[in-house]
């Protein structure tokens, strides 16, 4: 699963150049994703991200979580249909 430099400058050019990029498994599966996280753990507009990804064949879910010291924190998983 591969996604192009060019995507990623979409990315950057959408929400801006401080987002983090992570690959890892799925637990419990053999399913690759990907998880973006921008800023420290900001939220974005999904569908705005979802206007990116979804139509190179890609899933694009949210998690959140609050976090005592922190507040809310978002981040946003890329897995391929």
């Amino acid at each position: 699963m591969r996604i192009d430099y060019s995507t990623l400058k979409k990315v950057a050019k959408e929400f801006g150049h401080d987002f983090q990029i992570e690959a890892g498994f799925e637990p419990g599966t053999s399913d690759l994703k990907y998880m973006l996280r921008f800023g420290y753990w900001g939220q974005v507009d999904i569908v705005r991200l979802k206007t990116i990804f979804e139509p190179l064949f890609f899933t694009v879910t949210s998690a959140e979580w609050e976090d005592d010291d922190c507040g809310w924190l978002y981040c946003y998983y890329i897995k391929k249909k």
